[in-house]
């Protein structure tokens, strides 16, 4: 706290970044019944088809197989993919 009980904006916005670079060391899925998948914090769009997704994560590359697959929501760090998804398994990346 600062003089007159406000907030140190600058320690704030400091311990906000230290966080965000924490949680990108990471990736994070939500899956609602087996039509709707999120991933947050996803690197890169390794292969998408309609019955096929794979996603580079911060570890690992998420395979997504299914049925009549579509990503509905791509940002830089987040992806929604929906239709009938029947498996989410994991493979190790290689190292190049």
């Amino acid at each position: 706290m600062t003089k007159g009980g406000g907030m140190n904006i600058l320690k704030l916005a400091n311990r906000y970044e230290e966080w965000k670079a924490r949680a990108k060391a990471h990736s994070y899925i939500e899956m609602r019944d087996n039509g709707k998948l999120t991933v947050d914090f996803v690197r890169a769009v390794l292969l998408y088809e309609r019955e096929i997704i794979k996603l580079r994560l911060a570890r690992q590359v998420a395979v997504i197989v299914g049925t009549g697959l579509t990503m509905s929501t791509f940002t830089s760090e987040s992806v929604t993919i929906r239709g009938k998804i029947g498996s989410v398994s994991f493979e190790s990346e290689k190292l190049k």
